[in-house]
């Protein structure tokens, strides 16, 4: 504790100048900011309910090439957002490892060759499945007991 009776007998202290009246607001923000943060809200809401059809459109109206760069688009400009309005500080401690991504990478394409699967190899889809249910098992009762 500081020597200074007045600091011991409070438990906190409050700064009297932030309760000083500042300058009053002028006309652009009194009456043009409030309706452009409206119009923004909406706007950003829209958006976030309708990219999804967004990007299915862009997929099959011009291909997959403009499909993958339409959303690998969307992810730089998402992450540009994030690093420039500052938020990026919030998922530093992810540790997001390189075995994690190749895991959701092989997902990726799992799911990716089941789905092609379902379309060119119906009648091979159920065997497969089972031999890799088979396969799945196999290795988890494997690692189990050892």
């Amino acid at each position: 504790m500081s020597d200074d009776p007045d600091k011991r007998k409070k438990l906190w202290n409050v700064d009297p100048t932030m309760y000083d009246r500042s300058r009053s607001a002028g006309f652009v923000e009194r009456r043009v900011i409030p309706p452009l943060r409206q119009f923004g809200k909406f706007a950003l809401i829209a958006l976030g309910l309708t990219y999804p059809i967004y990007l299915v459109y862009v997929g099959l109206a011009f291909g997959g090439i403009a499909f993958w760069s339409f959303l690998v688009g969307s992810f730089a400009v998402i992450g540009l957002l994030l690093t420039r309005l500052g938020f990026a500080a919030n998922f530093r401690d992810w540790d997001v490892s390189m075995r994690r991504m190749a895991t959701v990478t092989l997902a990726f394409f799992a799911t990716m060759g089941f789905y092609v699967s379902l379309i060119y190899l119906r009648t091979w889809i159920v065997p497969v499945a089972l031999l890799l249910v088979g396969a799945g098992a196999y290795f988890v009762i494997r690692e189990v007991r050892s």
